[in-house]
């Protein structure tokens, strides 16, 4: 198991807490929380604040079982002082693949993670939720306290004025259906909202396509780009 905080220039110095739990078969782990003190900008692309990594059998207190509810949250503790928000969200990966803590090694590692979207427990916690769903040799969870998020451009084959005035598919107000294809040669990451407005993050494999509903434009996040079709109003999946 291995955990990686990143954070922003903006916030060295300032305090929180990071942890996470599972829970099987009615069991609920007993949580494992650190401090965390964010880091100063040394000149990286990232600023890791904080590296954990514990080697135990699975079903022990730090190494999930398969098929565990595996529940990751932030929280502020005591006298913190860092601010969570919406934006903080959480990368996750399961794989055989031991990753270099290093810049490098992180940034292999985040192109390969899937992003989760956290919720707010109060004011003083956000968490995130998944499923561990392969026996594999290790789990890496990577805590993102910066405060990017998803930026949604419009673009139009035919025209500027296309791509800025007929951005929004569906003036009735109903919700749009695409479908999203991801390259050929790898796979790739976006951000779409369900028409009941609940946020998902969504990873597509390499030559892959996907038809859904959605909110909003969906927005791709990391991996390489692929192309998004408007298929209609009034989705009917």
């Amino acid at each position: 198991m291995q955990a990686k905080n990143i954070s922003e220039a903006s916030d060295a110095g300032k305090f929180l807490h990071v942890g996470y739990n599972y829970v099987y078969n009615g069991f609920s782990s007993v949580s494992q929380v650190s401090p965390v003190q964010m880091g100063e900008n040394l000149g990286q692309d990232f600023i890791v604040s904080f590296y954990r990594r514990a080697t135990a059998v699975r079903g022990s207190a730090t190494a999930p079982p398969l098929s565990s509810e595996l529940n990751i949250f932030m929280e502020k503790i005591g006298s913190d002082n860092f601010t969570l928000s919406n934006t903080n969200s959480v990368f996750y990966l399961e794989s055989n693949t031991e990753y270099a803590n290093s810049e490098a090694g992180l940034t292999e590692l985040l192109a390969s993670s899937v992003q989760i979207p956290t919720n707010a427990i109060g004011t003083t916690k956000r968490l995130a939720t998944t499923t561990v769903g392969t026996d594999t040799q290790f789990i890496y969870i990577i805590y993102d306290l910066s405060s990017s998020i998803p930026l949604t451009l419009c673009y139009s084959s035919e025209s500027e004025a296309d791509a800025c005035c007929e951005c929004t598919e569906c003036e009735d107000g109903s919700c749009p259906k695409y479908t999203i294809t991801s390259p050929e040669e790898v796979s790739t990451e976006f951000y779409y909202t369900q028409c009941n407005g609940n946020p998902l993050y969504y990873n597509l494999p390499a030559g892959d396509s996907v038809t859904l509903c959605s909110k909003t434009y969906p927005t791709f996040t990391s991996g390489d780009l692929g192309t998004v079709e408007f298929v209609q109003c009034n989705c009917d999946l």
